[in-house]
């Protein structure tokens, strides 16, 4: 049972929840000064209702106030509304049926306003008196004015009048209320200006009462229903517009956040690289150049009559070595720079760049590139799959020791398939679940590039079993046109 009405209050709630009104601050005025309220109401209560001629109407009035009240919107984005709807049933509603009207239009409004609100029993006990009066002076300046005649703009000016009367009474006490609760940071004054914008709405809530009026008049019940489903049509086109924003407001945030995150994932990334890039120059390339800088320079301000044969022989050597150390740090950069930035991948497409890829691991291994033919990718998948084998390659070169390496692309449906596969020494899964959690940057790096470019990522190891390396993402059409025809080969660089 209990769950059952969980569910019913969850498909009850269609409006986003408001921002909870906080604890009242007690003050021996405040309470002074809402009991005084509260004991006029009571008293204006015993001395004017009676017992409506018309129950019906009264209860539906006093569901709709509650109604009106429990679905009330009064902010979008931030602004707010000041056109309100119950307002508008309350005056109805009192207008045509009388203090007892009145009485039901504000005990109905105040528990719909408890359950939107949660404001507490202080609060609730105020707005109940607060409804009541002012509803009450609207239909004591009704009848006051039509006690002079029955002629239509008679009609037209007591409407207005209790609008009037409606606005005052329920502002001015509220005003007053404010200021005791905020101990005069809030003075009555200024209350009352912030609030005197909304004052022709109440005028023209008082004209359009005279409907309910005439309405109840004329056809009882039903006229009065009559004038309430325009009224309950239009919050509920209010409920779904603040929905409709609600949800709106809620995809923009989740964007926002999506590329803060995705900016910081750059910024990870081109900082990651840098790191990478700088260690790779100076722990190879300026060491290279260092040590031969130190051995040449022994022999720099060495006269060449002076050298013997053995220092002939050496400094021979050393020269062959300068050349071999060159040549690999010429190798060296030229594989940073492809890495960094490859430039026939725009050009040319991702076949060439994957080959110079391969071409630039050095002796040691030998690889294998094989390319579905005819596969036709766009600029970002290209981009995609080269990062993901580019940082696939640099991980078996780092870590697997092995002697083979196979680099695949394949069409599978809508999606394209890369897989790097190599005979290395594999890892057990176990341990890249770990290396995961301590945040490893090659495989983080994996998963985020893959991630980001809205496709997914297996890998498979065992220890002594090589490792599998699979991506697959989303075909994206190139204006390029298809990849180069060529055959797939095997290439050694031992």
């Amino acid at each position: 049972m209990s769950s059952a009405w969980e569910s019913l209050k969850r498909r009850l709630d269609v409006l986003p929840a408001e921002e909870p009104l906080g604890r009242v601050d007690f003050n021996s005025g405040l309470v002074i000064y809402v009991a005084s309220i509260w004991a006029i109401a009571a008293a204006a209560a015993l001395v004017t209702v009676r017992v409506p001629a018309d129950p019906l109407t009264v209860v539906l009035g006093a569901l709709a106030a509650c109604l009106l009240s429990a679905y009330g919107v009064h902010s979008l984005t931030g602004a707010q509304i000041e056109f309100s709807v119950e307002s508008m049933a309350h005056l109805g509603l009192t207008l045509a049926v009388g203090p007892a009207g009145a009485l039901a239009a504000s005990i109905g409004g105040s528990i719909g306003n408890s359950r939107r609100f949660h404001p507490g029993w202080f609060r609730s006990l105020y707005n109940t008196a607060d409804y009541f009066l002012a509803d009450l002076a609207a239909w004591f300046v009704f009848h006051a004015v039509l006690h002079s005649g029955n002629d239509w703009w008679l009609q037209l000016l007591a409407g207005l009048a209790a609008g009037a009367a409606q606005f005052l009474v329920n502002h001015l006490p509220l005003a007053g209320v404010i200021r005791l609760a905020t101990r005069g940071q809030m003075g009555f004054w200024r209350n009352v200006a912030r609030t005197i914008g909304t004052a022709p709405y109440f005028v023209g809530y008082g004209l359009s009462a005279d409907g309910f009026v005439l309405l109840h008049r004329t056809a009882g019940a039903f006229g009065f229903m009559l004038m309430l489903i325009p009224l309950i049509l239009l919050q509920g086109f209010l409920v779904f517009l603040a929905r409709r924003v609600h949800t709106f407001e809620l995809e923009t945030k989740a964007y926002q956040e999506a590329r803060v995150r995705l900016l910081q994932r750059a910024i990870d990334a081109s900082n990651e690289e840098r790191e990478r890039v700088a260690a790779a120059i100076h722990d190879g390339i300026v060491q290279d150049l260092a040590g031969l800088t130190f051995s040449l320079g022994a022999y720099a301000n060495i006269e060449a009559d002076s050298l013997g044969p053995e220092d002939r022989a050496r400094l021979l050597e050393l020269v062959s070595e300068g050349a071999e150390t060159a040549r690999r740090a010429t190798r060296d950069l030229r594989s940073l720079i492809i890495e960094i930035a490859p430039p026939k991948l725009r050009e040319l497409g991702l076949r060439p760049a994957l080959e110079d890829l391969l071409i630039n691991l050095g002796t040691g291994i030998t690889t294998k590139l094989d390319i579905e033919e005819g596969l036709i990718l766009g600029e970002s998948t290209n981009g995609l799959l080269y990062r993901v084998a580019q940082e696939a390659v640099r991980n078996s070169m780092k870590y697997s020791g092995a002697d083979h390496l196979t680099v695949e692309v394949r069409g599978h449906g809508g999606d394209v398939v890369l897989r790097i596969v190599d005979d290395g020494r594999g890892f057990d899964p176990a341990e890249q679940a770990h290396r995961l959690e301590e945040g490893h940057v090659g495989l983080g790096l994996l998963q985020r590039t893959v991630a980001d470019g809205g496709g997914s990522l297996r890998i498979e190891s065992a220890p002594g079993r090589g490792t599998l390396v699979e991506i697959r993402a989303p075909i994206a059409t190139s204006r390029n046109g298809p990849l180069p025809r060529r055959t797939a080969r095997p290439r050694s660089h031992r």
